[in-house]
């Protein structure tokens, strides 16, 4: 691939040839540039999105494992932004590599410019005078087969339409997903990108805790009760701390089950300080 530039020491050469290839190499950057934001683009909200359907479809308690899910989507877009875009604008176009690339996809200048780029820009090599004559007339040549050429019909962005095709197949999904589940998806995004951030998860929009948020006096008994819409819960647990700083899990008891949910209730008969 040809994706950056370090144009050489080219005085010697018409100014019509160094412009345009000049050009050309700049287009080059920028078509490269364009295919690796695109695909850049595509693994970082293919990446979010995994994550999301993740926390849809999983409950995790961890903040560590949310961190390592969400860290290695963004590892995923990193590498993706590395090698689409850093690593190809780092590779070094000369003059001479551009002239070649027009040549093979026009054989019938017969490699005139880039024969032309190496033999005037080749300072040690030794000229008499026939060889100056030869030489003269090959750029002469090259000048006429440079006018003939239109950067934007030689590089187009065709060699981007799987990325595009990509990203107009994405941006239809999000506008969708955003749409038709619009809390949904706020809340995971926002989970996605903030793993240690205290919002529910989609699911916590379907309970209903009893008795909240509450004030006891130690030794006094506690009644905590789950109400959910989710008819297809069959457990649930109470977590808490014990004395040591352990963490204890109880199993709720159902108590009440209809076709608008299901309660689920633990009696707690002493609440230490």
């Amino acid at each position: 691939k040809l994706n950056n530039s370090t144009i050489n020491n080219y005085d010697t050469l018409p100014i019509e040839i160094v412009s345009l290839l000049e050009r050309m190499i700049t287009r080059v950057r920028k078509i490269t540039l364009f295919r690796g934001c695109m695909a850049t683009f595509a693994v970082a909200v293919i990446s979010t999105l995994v994550v999301m359907a993740i926390d849809c479809t999983t409950v995790i308690e961890s903040t560590n494992t949310r961190w390592m899910i969400t860290t290695v989507a963004m590892t995923a877009t990193t590498v993706a932004a590395y090698k689409a875009i850093y690593k190809p604008l780092k590779v070094e176009i000369t003059l001479t590599d551009i002239a070649r690339l027009i040549e093979i996809n026009n054989p019938q200048l017969e490699e005139r410019i880039s024969s032309a780029i190496e033999l005037v820009s080749d300072k040690d090599y030794e000229l008499n005078k026939d060889s100056k004559r030869l030489i003269s007339d090959l750029v002469r040549k090259a000048r006429i087969d440079i006018n003939s050429i239109v950067p934007q019909q030689e590089l187009t962005f065709k060699t981007a339409v799987p990325q595009i095709i990509m990203t107009a197949i994405i941006i239809p999904v999000i506008i969708a997903i955003f749409s038709i589940w619009p809390y949904e998806a706020m809340l995971t995004f926002a989970r996605a990108l903030f793993p240690s951030s205290n919002l529910g998860n989609i699911y916590a929009q379907k309970i209903q805790v009893r008795p909240g948020d509450t004030s006891l006096r130690a030794g006094d008994s506690l009644s905590v009760s789950v109400i959910t819409k989710d008819l297809s819960a069959e457990r649930v647990e109470f977590r808490r701390l014990a004395d040591d700083g352990s963490e204890v899990i109880e199993r709720m008891r159902m108590t009440n089950a209809s076709k608008n949910g299901k309660e689920f209730n633990l009696e707690l008969p002493i609440v230490n300080s």
